[in-house]
């Protein structure tokens, strides 16, 4: 499940506890409110509050409602495995479940609320869907899709965004392929058609899913162009004197020159498309 499963998580913890990526604290932020700093000042401007589910140990209502909220938007949606932020299984089996495997066939994908609510009347199954049928998904690592989010103001060309230990998740327009300037910044990928994706509420490894920015905030989904293009220019050149482009705990560096993405030999170098 690769939005959110596949991928690991460079920090495991428990529930209520941090998980960290390039020094941004996820877990608990909601709660706290916002950090401090400039950064933290741009990033206000981001709705905490989502109307969909997002509680961190989803309970079967929770997981069943949002699963049916992503139908009603025509998102065909799938039961995924179990999770309990450690370990995955089948929820209907003995084995263990691979993060990439759903409960059923692929091909059963369905916006049937009569068939979404069987799927989870008994089993607190991860919903999923498939990228590439409704949206593309975007990945970046935690601090840089903050400081996207924040160079936006939470608003457009942004659309639904979700935050989970393994990073940021921009759901956008399908058919936009990968700008060759993110091609090799770590941790920036463009979901391949047909890759599973968790959405909130459900439990992955090491936290939960959880919406930064709802469907029901912004119910367009991204600009996946003008995203690429806000990315590529914050990998490229960062400037650590300009608000957003260093938080706390990381030594005042900007991102590119902690990733090694977009510096050389001290110099910033923007590389065209």
């Amino acid at each position: 499940m690769a939005v959110l499963a596949d991928i690991r998580p460079e920090t495991a913890a428990g529930e209520g506890s941090s998980v960290l990526d390039g020094g941004v604290q996820l877990a608990q932020e909601d709660r706290r409110g916002p950090r401090p700093g400039a950064a933290a000042d741009r990033l206000a401007h981001v709705n905490p509050v989502s109307r969909l589910p997002v509680s961190g140990g989803a309970g079967l209502q929770s997981l069943r409602e949002a699963a049916e909220r992503y139908a009603a938007r025509g998102w065909p949606v799938l039961p995924g495995p179990a999770c309990d932020g450690i370990a995955t299984w089948h929820p209907n089996k003995t084995a263990p479940a691979r993060p990439g495997e759903a409960a059923v066939d692929v091909s059963a994908a369905t916006t049937d609320p009569g068939v979404i609510g069987e799927w989870w009347s008994h089993r607190r199954h991860t919903v999923v869907v498939q990228s590439g049928r409704r949206f593309d998904v975007l990945r970046t690592p935690t601090l840089l899709g903050w400081r996207a989010m924040a160079a936006f103001g939470g608003r457009r060309p942004l659309g639904p965004v979700a935050v989970a230990p393994q990073g940021v998740f921009f759901l956008v327009e399908a058919g936009i392929p990968l700008d060759r300037r993110l091609c090799e910044a770590a941790g920036v990928d463009l979901m391949a058609p047909g890759t599973l994706v968790t959405l909130p509420p459900s439990r992955v490894f090491g936290g939960a899913v959880s919406w930064r920015i709802s469907p029901e905030d912004i119910e367009a989904l991204g600009d996946s162009g003008q995203i690429q293009d806000k990315l590529a220019d914050l990998l490229a050149c960062p400037d650590p004197a300009q608000p957003g482009n260093s938080l706390p705990g990381l030594g005042g560096r900007p991102y590119a020159e902690r990733a090694g993405v977009g510096v050389r030999g001290g110099a910033c170098t923007a590389v065209s498309r």
